[in-house]
């Protein structure tokens, strides 16, 4: 028998176009919700509205058609004697809803990815979907997730009920007809692609706004795609002679000099500290996205949350315009021990070649130091232990290394834990003879902020922020209590500093006020306090640590010893997703994978980065940082990010 010259009317688009438009909707509706949870971050006027729906719809249109493709490819494959069994149908029917319940429930996702980063899918989610261990947990314990499940569910059903029938209707057409409407599908999905390039959809100077009017999938891909980003191919890059020259220039120091030649490393110099101190100990204790935010003496928090903190400040020596380089753990580890600038994609804890990477205890080492690397998670966590353990540490402490923990969550052991630890280690070190390094990485203050009862006036139980960032300080002040009484603590400078913010807020490009952390440096009987107002970053505090010493080392450190840097030179280096930022004064330059560099004007009255009218000096702000940034990436990817000698 003949096949019919004409399709079923219900089946002429096929079940590749009723799967897009079921995408499609569940995209709009996101948007919706997403709109409506940031609404007060948003702009406000027609114009601006009716460009970020024209190009959400776009998007959302491309994503949806993408998406559906190699199921419509799928399903028009199947033969039609397989799919007519009602056992196969059944199947069917099954993985359809799953499919739906799986893209629904990453759409819930994608809100509280919202909810934290104010971005869609990006280069954190991609690296979160690397440890599913943690994450999975930390969702666990952050969330009502049997109740989200079963929403999830009945919104799925809801959909299954109103699209199932259509779409079977769509498998029952003759073979030819289905052809076209995948042939149809297809040129439509690369049509569209081609007209809606991602680079060109932003629709504000509103970064917010650009997120609500984005599309989480085509995000998350993009940054599966540029997460190892060729800097000359995509930035903004000078001839590398003068980016050389800028570089060195901006990291001369007084006490620094030229080294006899022959070295990898165009920026390497010998520097002689006029510091007093000749052997003290170094102990570097990482907050979890404790941002200055939430600090009582840098005045921005009301309720009190850091008064162990607040209290050392006043005995040491604190840094008030301070950032983090990024907004993960990862980003503050490379800038605080490897004195390196965020370079675009990910960090080089992740990448490929930190093997010989060199940091602060490569230069501790060759006085005789011990060094040690000590954190409450899996140390396989960012590619943690494998770094440290390849550049300098000669221990590596994790949860597993704890026997028997006061509190876990899915991060890894409470601070106290971690911080009682320490102790036993720094007592054993100092018996032994032996100087130190040793850094401190906590988890306490992240989702599902867990901590253990009784220790603070606030009830663990509500999962609260501020309840966290008050624990991890009540646990900081008990460490000091019991540091006091060692006998290694009267040698020991100890710095506390925040790996990152919180959360990321702000509708700026780069939302620098998210990036402000605090950072001290806490040494009685061995510094005075005070404090220094120079603008400077993560990557600044090795150089500073070591400008304390009366040592003379090689250094091929990005960063500088803010003792020696004038005020009004001071400048900060961030990254945010794709875009990376040079700081200096109220002056932002900002450079996007378009190889475009802008420069933004800081707005106190409104405290927003405002488009920048020409001014003397602006060249050399926008050439310092790309040199900067372009250098950092040709000594990294170049393998040239080491001393003449190598590590040992």
């Amino acid at each position: 028998m003949s096949e019919p010259s004409t399709p079923p009317r219900d089946g002429v688009l096929g079940p590749g176009f009723v799967l897009s438009a079921v995408f499609f909707l569940a995209f709009l509706l996101l948007r919706l919700v997403l709109a409506l949870w940031v609404h007060g971050m948003l702009e406000t006027g027609f114009a601006v509205w009716a460009k970020t729906w024209w190009v959400g719809l776009r998007l959302d249109a491309v994503a949806a058609l993408a998406l559906s493709l190699p199921a419509a490819l799928a399903l028009w494959a199947i033969p039609s004697r397989l799919w007519r069994r009602r056992g196969f149908l059944l199947f069917l029917r099954g993985a359809y809803f799953l499919g739906l319940f799986l893209f629904l429930f990453t759409s819930t996702i994608e809100v509280a990815f919202f909810d934290e980063f104010n971005a869609r899918f990006n280069y954190i989610a991609v690296d979160y979907l690397l440890f599913p261990t943690e994450v999975a947990g930390n969702i666990w314990q952050s969330y009502p997730v049997l109740w989200i499940l079963a929403g999830v569910a009945t919104v799925a059903l809801g959909f299954f009920l109103l699209t199932y029938r259509r779409l079977e209707r769509g498998l029952d057409q003759p073979r030819r007809f289905a052809a076209k409407g995948l042939a149809v599908h297809a040129a439509l999905l690369l049509v569209l692609g081609a007209i809606t390039p991602l680079s060109s959809m932003e629709v504000c100077q509103n970064r917010v706004q650009n997120e609500v009017a984005a599309n989480g999938v085509l995000t998350f891909f993009r940054a599966l795609w540029t997460n190892d980003l060729n800097y000359h191919a995509f930035y903004h890059t000078l001839d590398t002679d003068e980016a050389h020259r800028r570089v060195n220039a901006l990291l001369a120091e007084p006490e620094g000099g030229p080294t006899s030649g022959g070295t990898p490393n165009p920026l390497e110099r010998v520097l002689t500290e006029d510091g007093r101190l000749s052997r003290p100990n170094f102990v570097i204790m990482i907050e979890e996205s404790l941002g200055a935010n939430f600090t009582g003496v840098l005045g921005h928090h009301p309720e009190n949350l850091t008064p162990a903190f607040d209290q050392l400040s006043r005995g040491g020596l604190l840094f008030t315009r301070f950032y983090a380089t990024g907004s993960r753990t990862v980003r503050g580890l490379e800038a605080i021990l490897c004195g390196f600038p965020p370079i675009p994609g990910v960090s080089i804890l992740k990448r490929s070649k930190s093997e010989n990477v060199f940091t602060i205890a490569d230069i501790v080492k060759t006085h005789g130091y011990e060094t040690l690397f000590l954190y409450g998670g899996r140390g396989i966590f960012d590619g943690m232990r494998p770094f440290m353990r390849n550049n300098g540490f000669n221990r590596f402490v994790e949860q597993k290394d704890f026997k028997a923990p006061v509190f876990t969550t899915a991060w890894g052991v409470s601070d106290e834990d971690i911080f009682h630890r320490g102790l036993e280690e720094f007592d054993q070190l100092h018996a032994a003879g032996r100087p130190f390094l040793a850094v401190v990485l906590s988890v306490s203050n992240h989702k599902p902020y867990e901590y253990p009862p009784g220790r603070i006036d606030l009830d663990p139980k509500r999962h609260r922020r501020e309840h966290a960032v008050k624990y991890a300080d009540w646990a900081l002040g008990d460490f000091f209590d019991a540091a006091r009484t060692r006998p290694f603590f009267k040698n020991t400078v100890f710095v506390i500093i925040g790996d990152h913010g919180a959360r990321v807020y702000g509708a700026d490009f780069i939302p620098i006020r998210s990036y402000e952390v605090p950072f001290l440096i806490y040494a009685p009987g061995l510094l005075k306090p005070g404090t220094v107002g120079t603008l400077a970053c993560s990557m600044d505090v090795a150089p500073t640590l070591l400008g304390l010493t009366n040592w003379t080392f090689p250094s091929v450190f990005f960063g500088r010893d803010l003792f020696d840097v004038p005020p009004d030179r001071g400048y900060a280096m961030m990254q945010h997703d794709r875009d990376v930022g040079f700081l200096r004064g109220d002056r932002l330059a900002v450079y996007r994978p378009d190889k475009s560099a802008n420069l933004y004007l800081f707005d106190r009255s409104s405290a927003h980065f405002n488009p920048a009218p020409p001014a003397p000096g602006d060249e050399d702000i926008v050439k310092d940082g790309a040199a900067l940034f372009q250098t950092a990436y040709e000594l990294y990817d170049q393998r040239r990010l080491r001393l003449k000698n190598g590590r040992r």
